[in-house]
C-alpha cells in the first residue's frame, strides 16, 4: 500500500512538472502588446514606403527622395509649370489636373504646383527681360519648363530657341542650383509643317543634355489625323477641354506611377 502510495505521489509530481513547463513555453511563445503594436507599426511604415516606391517609379532618384524627405517632414515641395499660352492655369487645365492628381497620390499639398504662363513671347524675349525670375522667386524644387517653341515657330530659329532654353536653365541652376528641370513640348498642331521638327529638335536636345524630357505628344492623336481636331481649339492653336485631360494625364502619370504612352 505504501508502494501504491509512493508512485501515485511521483506521478502527480511528473504532471506538474510537464504541466508547468507546456504553460511557460505558451506564456513565451505568446506576443505581447508591445510586440503586436511594434509589428503593425513595422507593416505600415513597410506599406507607406512600398507605395511611395511605386508613386516615385518614374521620377529621378533625388526627386523621390526629396518628396519622401517632404512627407517625413510634414513639408511641401513646389513645382512651377512655367511656358506659354498652352500652359495655362484655371479649371480643367492639364496643371490643374495634375494638382488633383498630386493630392490624390501624395496627399493635400505635399507637393504645390504654381503656374507662370508668359503668354505669347518668344523665348529670345524670356531670355532678354528675364522674364522667368518670378519662377525662381517661388524657391522652385521642380521646374516644368514649355520652352515657347510654338510661339517661336515661324519666327525663331531653333537654333536660336534653344540658345534661349540653355540660357535660362543657367539662370535657374545659378539662383536654384537644387531645382530639377525638366522639359516638354506644347501642344501638338493640327498638318503642322515644320513645328514637328522643331519639336523633334528639343527632344533631341533634352536627350544630348541629359535632362528629363515629358513627351506627352505620345497620349494625343496623330497631329495629321482629324482626330486631334477634338483636342485642339484651332482658333488658337491651343488645347481643348480634352487635350487639356490628355496633356494632363500624360504628366500626372510620370509623377504617381502611373502608365505612360510610348
Amino acid at each position: 500500500m505504501k508502494n501504491v502510495f509512493t508512485y501515485f505521489v511521483i506521478i502527480l509530481c511528473v504532471i506538474a512538472i510537464i504541466g508547468g513547463k507546456l504553460h511557460w513555453n505558451n506564456k513565451l511563445d505568446a506576443p505581447t502588446s508591445a510586440t503586436i503594436g511594434q509589428t503593425a507599426g513595422d507593416d505600415t511604415d513597410k506599406a507607406k514606403s512600398n507605395n511611395l516606391a511605386t508613386l516615385t517609379q518614374h521620377l529621378p532618384e533625388n526627386l523621390a527622395k526629396k518628396i519622401e524627405q517632404a512627407q517625413e517632414e510634414d513639408t511641401s515641395l513646389t513645382l512651377v509649370a512655367m511656358g506659354s499660352h498652352a500652359t495655362a492655369e484655371g479649371e480643367g487645365t492639364w496643371t490643374d489636373i495634375l494638382q488633383t492628381r498630386l493630392n490624390e497620390a501624395y496627399g493635400q499639398g505635399l507637393i504645390q504646383v504654381h503656374v507662370e504662363s508668359l503668354g505669347d513671347d518668344l523665348s529670345i524675349t524670356v531670355v532678354q527681360e528675364e522674364e522667368y525670375a518670378n519662377a525662381l522667386d517661388l524657391n522652385p524644387d521642380i521646374i516644368i519648363l514649355e520652352p515657347f517653341i510654338l510661339n517661336d515657330n515661324g519666327k525663331v530659329a531653333i537654333d536660336n530657341t534653344l540658345e534661349s532654353i540653355s540660357l535660362m536653365i543657367q539662370a535657374i541652376q545659378k539662383e536654384a542650383s537644387d531645382a530639377i528641370v525638366m522639359l516638354q513640348p506644347p501642344n501638338p498642331i493640327h498638318n503642322a509643317v515644320h513645328y514637328p521638327s522643331q519639336v523633334l529638335a528639343l527632344e533631341e536636345y533634352a536627350e544630348e543634355q541629359n535632362i528629363i524630357y515629358l513627351n506627352h505628344w505620345t497620349s494625343w492623336p496623330d497631329y495629321e489625323s482629324d482626330d486631334i481636331l477634338d483636342y485642339i481649339d484651332e482658333a488658337n492653336e491651343l488645347p481643348s477641354d480634352k487635350g487639356h485631360q490628355v496633356w494632363g494625364n500624360y504628366i500626372s502619370n510620370y509623377f504617381t506611377g502611373g502608365k505612360l504612352e510610348e
